[in-house]
């Protein structure tokens, strides 16, 4: 990475975890002592070249104040929007004074606090060169069926060069920006930053993750990282 570009990580934190259901929000749920949100900050937070965090969070949320990283240094904070890719642009918005054109962006889901700083580090090498930059994943490894609308299986899907997507989704500062802006123009929906930014006609790198990285969707996940957590403490 130059030495004149900044590394900004935004960390889009303003849903409400519809499919994780009960009353607490997602990122607000507890492993040991610590929260989801908390631990995925501490692992950018503990990243040499993190210049600052921004976290895009609901205008009604009460529980970010609480948290120790919202008073770091690095960290600040914005109000989402109405999905997340709106977030991501609210903090790009933010930061449109400091950031210079090819500074790198980060984004990364809250609800994923099983990334590693050496996993994180280990990105930040292999896409640092990058003109446009790229996206952590996983080699697809289950078999693939496609479905008709009435569950039958029409075909079976070659898997070979197929992946799946989880953040950190890193690249530059001014190509996100711009792919961004296209697609709230066009009044589209992304999931993912990486689909904007390959709707502009870039091709992003893939750079291979790790299964730690899982983002906690559904309860069962969480009681899996825990488990997780809990092994790697007492090995």
């Amino acid at each position: 990475m130059s030495s004149e570009s900044k590394f900004w990580v935004i960390i889009p934190a303003a849903g409400v975890g519809s499919r994780f259901g009960g009353n607490a929000i997602k990122q607000y749920q507890r492993v040991n002592h610590d929260t989801l949100l908390s631990l995925t900050l501490d692992t950018f937070l503990s990243y040499e070249k993190t210049h600052r965090v921004v976290v895009a969070i609901n205008e009604n949320d009460n529980e970010w104040a609480s948290l120790p990283q919202s008073k770091h240094i690095k960290v600040t904070s914005v109000e989402g929007g109405d999905t997340r890719m709106h977030s991501v642009f609210n903090a790009l918005l933010s930061i449109q004074n400091e950031a210079t054109e090819n500074d790198w962006l980060c984004v990364h889901d809250a609800a994923r606090p099983g990334l590693t700083l050496e996993a994180l580090k280990d990105m930040v090498g292999e896409i640092s060169n990058h003109a446009v930059g790229g996206v952590m994943g996983l080699p697809v490894v289950d078999t693939l069926k496609k479905l008709s609308s009435a569950g039958d299986i029409l075909e079976t899907v070659d898997r070979a060069s197929l992946w799946r997507a989880q953040t950190p989704q890193m690249f530059r500062y001014s190509i996100l920006r711009r792919a961004l802006e296209n697609i709230i123009s066009q009044g589209l929906l992304v999931t993912d930053e990486s689909s904007a930014v390959e709707a502009l006609g870039h091709k992003p790198k893939m750079v291979l993750g790790i299964e730690r990285n899982a983002k906690i969707t559904v309860p069962e996940d969480l009681e899996l990282f825990r488990c997780r957590l809990n092994r790697e403490v007492s090995s």
